[in-house]
């Protein structure tokens, strides 16, 4: 009889044992799993129908808007230049009528609640106008004196947000867009602010057999997500749990997930608890092949 070597024996068996394995992911210390490749749930959530898309726990249908009021303090607007005439657009848009002022090294000038911007020194006189709607402003200063050049003009100013209220809810932290990044098992989410958010996935399973990692034409793909953060914009640590869901399609040889939405509960180191209402596009996905 032939003799079957150790390693003839072995080496197949680390190919089989490879599939599904999980792996460290090199620089964070985390693990991955390749086993969750055959799922997609990258992309930008968003409300279907307007607004933001974490917002308070659903009340009955009342419909109308919201509005929040931010502040801006030390925008740079310009730069001095020796003539006295100057013209600009705000970061933002909405201004509240009153809340304008655009200082410099030489002249400061005040929103008179009515679109004009006027001075309150003494040494000069000057002209000026807010176009409240489109933070469009432009200023004449007039000097009496050979006028500074190259000094930095900063604006301190309000403005308004205003979302549509869906059900009853409010956009209080005003999240407006989430965007997912799914490697393996491993999440990471950005908000519309520019807060980041870390986490994994849980289960990941298909209503109609999807569990095994091979996608089923028509199944309905629930995966649990955990993740947590910092929101830059309230100063709060935010642990966010929930789930992410979507519809195998198939076409020809290929394979999507369609009808994706990401559901949850967002909560704030502060005891605030909040909703998660998003959708995203159709993908492709990756049917994972078996190894002999």
């Amino acid at each position: 009889m032939k003799n079957i070597k150790a390693w003839q024996v072995v080496v197949p068996l680390m190919v089989i044992g490879l599939a599904g394995c999980d792996f460290s992911k090199p620089g964070d210390g985390e693990y991955w799993s390749d086993s969750y490749n055959w799922v997609n749930f990258s992309g930008s959530y968003k409300n279907p129908n307007g607004g933001a898309v974490v917002v308070l726990p659903g009340t009955p249908a009342a419909g109308g808007t919201n509005t929040v009021t931010e502040t801006v303090d030390g925008e740079g607007v310009g730069s001095l230049n020796g003539i006295g005439n100057y013209s600009g657009s705000l970061a933002h848009q909405s201004i509240v009528p009153g809340s304008l002022q655009l200082s410099s090294a030489d002249w400061t000038f005040h929103d008179d609640g009515f679109g004009n911007l006027v001075t309150l020194g003494s040494d000069f006189t000057g002209t000026g106008h807010i176009f409240y709607a489109s933070g469009v402003w432009s200023l004449d200063t007039k000097p009496s004196f050979p006028p500074s050049v190259g000094g930095e003009i900063k604006a301190r100013y309000q403005y308004t947000l205003t979302s549509t209220v869906v059900g009853g809810n409010s956009d209080v932290i005003n999240v407006y867009a989430l965007t997912l990044l799914q490697e393996g098992n491993l999440v990471n989410m950005t908000d519309s602010n520019g807060s980041q958010y870390s986490g994994k996935l849980g289960s990941v399973s298909g209503s109609n057999g999807s569990v095994a990692g091979i996608p089923l034409n028509g199944d309905q793909v629930i995966a649990q997500y955990k993740m947590t953060g910092r929101n830059n914009l309230t100063g709060r640590d935010v642990e966010i749990v929930g789930t992410l869901q979507g519809s195998v399609v198939r076409s020809g040889a290929a394979y999507y997930l369609a009808n994706r939405t990401m559901g949850g509960t967002w909560m704030e180191s502060d005891g605030t608890t909040l909703d998660i209402i998003g959708v995203a596009g159709q993908v492709g996905v990756t049917v994972p092949t078996t190894t002999p």
